[in-house]
Parts: C-alpha cells; structure tokens; sequence
C-alpha cells in the first residue's frame, strides 16, 4: 500500500472520530469497555444471467463464518432522554472461512448510532432499546491463510489471484439492546447486524461485501462533569 494510500486513510479516519467520537465525548454520560462476539461472511454478488441456463452460477458464498471476539471502549450520550447517541472503537475482525482459502481483515470500525430508548430510567432498572446508523471501518490488517501458511492481501497470492483488499469499508448498523442500572454502573447487553456497503475487493472476481453479527456486553461508568 502506498505512503499517499496510508496518509489518506489516516486522514479520514481522523475525521470521522473527531466527527463522530468527540461532540459525544464533550457531551458523554457514561463511557466504558465492551465486550462482542462477531460472526463473519462477505456476500459475493455474482452478476445473475440475462436469460435462463442450465450451467450458470447464479449464487455462491463462504461456507463458514469467520468467529471472533470483539473488545471496544463506549461512549454514550443523552443518557436520560427517549432518544440518545453512543459510539465505540471496537477492534473486529471480519471476512470469511471456506475450505481454502480464507480471508482474515481486521478493522478498527467506529459507529455514529441513534439510540431509541433510555439508558438510564429513573422509573424502572431495565430499560430496552433499538439503536441504528452508519458505521466506518478502517483496515489495519488483512491476511490470506491457504495450504497451512498466510500471506499478505496482495495481488499473486494464494493460487495467483488478486487478493487487493479495500482499506476501510462503510457499513449500515441496527440492533436492539437491554440497559440495566447496577448502583451507579449501566450493564448493557445487546445484538447488532452489520451490513456492508462497499465492495472491499479480494480473490474472487465479484463485488464483495462485509456481512456480520455481533452479540456484546459493556459495562458503562458515570462521567463527572464539574460546573465552573
């Protein structure tokens, strides 16, 4: 990868977090560590034929979802209120495992979620919640195992196929989630879909795109904010 590849993924990279992580910083409740498990595939969009065949392939995926644990630190906002805002950095790895090869990227992927439901209830310990929104991911490593050794994601590898992987991918997020009071701690448990929105590239000659699940705890601490 190019120094002029690096230099602007670390500039957008610094903008999305000063864009997204610190108005909620300034304006954070509770912050914290999260804990996920993910669950993750890419889904080769193979083109569909113009007209009916006997011969044609018209669909074809991983057979395995690559598993992995997630940690994270959490930031969240508007705590109190109906509708609230959270955002983490959570180190992910995502792509696929099949037979041979297998694909392994691991992300650092940020998400700007609005969450419906309070996080903290003055009328009740537990509280549910739904939360959705954009999600950017940036590459901080990829590799391709084949034949019991691994190689950089790079053109020639792995059978000779381009293995050139994308170095940060957008994505669209959804959960739901359950917020429970425990003294003044928020334990927070809760599932998220993440949906690829950009073809990220890779061995297989088709758009491809990240496609996982994600099943996390946090634990969530009060912020002090002292008036001046």
């Amino acid at each position: 990868m190019s120094s002029r590849s690096l230099n602007r993924d670390d500039l957008r990279m610094r903008f999305w977090l000063m864009a997204v992580l610190l108005p909620q910083a300034l304006a954070a409740q509770f912050w914290g560590a999260s804990l996920g498990r993910v669950s993750a595939t890419v889904d080769w969009q193979v083109p569909k034929p113009s007209q009916p065949c006997d011969f044609c392939v018209v669909d074809v995926a991983p057979n395995a979802s690559r598993e992995s644990w997630a940690p994270a630190i959490a930031v969240n906002a508007r705590s109190e209120k109906l509708v609230g805002l959270s955002s983490e950095i959570r180190y992910t790895l995502k792509g696929y495992a099949t037979t041979q090869p297998t694909l392994n990227i691991h992300y650092l992927e940020t998400p700007a979620l609005v969450r419906v439901g309070h996080l903290v209830s003055t009328h009740t310990r537990a509280s549910p919640f739904i939360e959705a929104g954009p999600a950017l991911a940036l590459r901080v490593h990829c590799e391709v195992e084949y034949n019991s050794t691994g190689a950089a994601c790079k053109k020639g590898v792995a059978f000779g196929q381009d293995w050139r992987v994308r170095s940060f991918d957008i994505s669209g997020v959804a959960g739901i989630g359950l917020a429970i009071r425990a003294g003044s701690e928020v334990i927070v448990a809760g599932a998220r879909v993440d949906r690829g929105m950009v073809d990220i590239g890779g061995g297989q000659g088709v758009p491809t795109k990240n496609r996982s699940n994600l099943l996390y705890v946090s634990l969530l601490s009060p912020i002090a904010h002292h008036s001046r």
